[in-house]
């Protein structure tokens, strides 16, 4: 798992390499396997925030019977007497693991299954649509069980064939996601060792910034494309630029919405010291020939229906939609300015609004953060706020996932500041 887990050299304030403690042998700065060795068994230092939100979550289950996931009350129990004991961290984070793990499948398997959260229409209409493909039929066709046109991208459907073919359903490949997610987390963890995957793994338990709904209502192949933006970084950072374009391209064939996500991929590296011009050619040429082969099944199966039925045009149409609640000044400013524009003349606002956000934080951040996913927070957040506001809730995670990746690349040292998330000098 070292391609996860390596980064640019990191540095003191003074601009000396951190102390690994053992030989910096591949010039990466990163600490040798010693000091990882050292870091997984030294006693947890948990932090106030830990107990905080352990306490939290024992609350929520222990008080609630009808909790689906009261089960991972027990690993919490067990969390607590290893930091109690001061058992090595490994064991703590192990722990944790087995908890996220145990509240994954239940609602992947369980919870998302119940009746009352069937309404939700995201994961079925993924299955529906493969289900459409596999029949040779047009997926972007009227799906008439869904009373809606889909927006899944034709990425989303490829990911989805092997599982909806075996299985009828994308549970699994769901579990799959978060597991891979968080086990994304745990290897940045050990390899910065900065104690972040406590923090970060019992925020997602006890399901604050809408991960709650996003487990319940089967949001969660609106997220997927993460994993492809992860690989694109460690791709970039081996210097493997058309293989990094081509997961750029599957992110933006998943949903057009994550355009904006990959312009400031974009932005961070060409800003990075890493940018050559010969590069971002290898990158385009990526997107391209994986564009290709993407979106060329789809074309030949659907035919000419595919002209006029696809993702891209109903991304279109939907990006005119303006509908901000009147809840604070700013929404109401964007309505009134939608009343005076019209459709196409807020298109473009949006677009000049997003871009200066981006251009704004990519200038803040140019020399200072070594990966793009502080980047990608922000156009996440600033494109579903000011783009795409029709249906806050399903994407309440959208720019939290990249915040908890940069977190997780913090190159805070646990020894000297144990728990503390902000430690990024």
């Amino acid at each position: 798992m070292s391609w996860l887990g390596w980064g640019s050299q990191e540095r003191t304030p003074g601009g000396q390499a951190m102390a690994g403690g053992g030989r910096d042998r591949d010039g990466s700065g990163l600490p040798e396997p010693p000091a990882t060795a050292r870091y997984l068994r030294s006693p947890v230092n948990a932090s106030g925030l830990v107990f905080l939100l352990i306490a939290a979550l024992l609350y929520q289950h222990l008080s609630n019977p009808a909790d689906a996931s009261r089960h991972v009350a027990y690993p919490l129990l067990l969390a607590v007497l290893a930091i109690w004991a001061r058992a090595p961290r490994w064991v703590l984070q192990a722990i944790l693991a087995s908890a996220l793990v145990v509240h994954v499948y239940l609602h992947t398997q369980v919870v998302s299954l119940d009746p009352a959260y069937q309404a939700s229409t995201r994961d079925r209409a993924v299955e529906m649509t493969t289900q459409a493909l596999l029949r040779g039929e047009n997926p972007w066709n009227h799906v008439p069980a869904l009373g809606a046109r889909a927006s899944t991208g034709p990425t989303s459907i490829l990911v989805a064939l092997p599982a909806v073919l075996l299985l009828g359903r994308i549970n699994w490949l769901s579990f799959a996601f978060w597991i891979s997610f968080f086990g994304i987390l745990l290897a940045w963890d050990i390899r910065r060792r900065n104690d972040t995957f406590p923090t970060l793994s019992l925020l997602f338990l006890l399901g604050l910034f809408g991960f709650a709904h996003t487990l319940r209502h089967r949001l969660d192949e609106l997220y997927y494309p993460y994993l492809y933006l992860v690989a694109a970084y460690a791709f970039v950072r081996r210097g493997r630029n058309g293989l990094a374009g081509a997961c750029l391209a599957l992110t933006i064939l998943s949903r057009l919405n994550y355009v904006f996500v990959v312009l400031a991929f974009l932005l961070w590296y060409g800003t990075s010291e890493r940018f050559r011009w010969r590069a971002l050619l290898r990158v385009a040429g990526g997107m391209l020939v994986a564009s290709v082969f993407v979106v060329l099944p789809f074309a030949i199966v659907g035919g000419t229906d595919f002209l006029t039925h696809n993702p891209f045009l109903l991304a279109y149409r939907r990006s005119g939609i303006q509908s901000w609640p009147e809840t604070n000044a700013i929404f109401h400013l964007l309505n009134e300015m939608g009343r005076l524009l019209g459709q196409n003349g807020m298109r473009v606002a949006k677009l000049l609004l997003v871009g200066f956000v981006l251009l704004m934080t990519t200038w803040r951040l140019r020399g200072v953060s070594p990966h793009p996913f502080w980047h990608m927070a922000v156009a996440a957040f600033s494109a579903h706020t000011l783009v795409l506001f029709t249906l806050p809730l399903d994407y309440a995670v959208i720019f939290v996932l990249p915040a908890f990746l940069g977190i997780a690349l913090t190159t805070a040292v646990a020894e000297t500041s144990p728990g503390n998330l902000d430690a990024a000098k």
